[in-house]
């Protein structure tokens, strides 16, 4: 399963309500940077990549995640 169909179920599970998701790719094509986002991710993270630029990423999910303007996009 790749990350898009594990997103896809994840998002249309009815007990799960919320979580932070960092998607890792090879890819570089606008398209999936793009489907990323409309699928929920708080992040997207290109390979090869540093611990730094994990860690920021990781980061900013929490940041996102805890932030209320996005609470009722992040909780059903």
């Amino acid at each position: 399963m790749c990350g898009f169909e594990l997103l896809r179920e994840i998002s249309e599970a009815v007990d799960i309500v919320a979580g932070s998701f960092v998607l890792v790719s090879s890819s570089i094509a606008k398209a999936d940077v793009a489907m990323s986002g409309e699928l929920g991710c708080d992040g997207y993270l290109v390979k090869p990549f540093t611990i730094r630029d994990l860690a920021q990423k990781i980061t900013h999910s929490i940041a996102r995640s805890s932030d209320p303007a996005c609470f009722e996009t992040r909780f059903r």
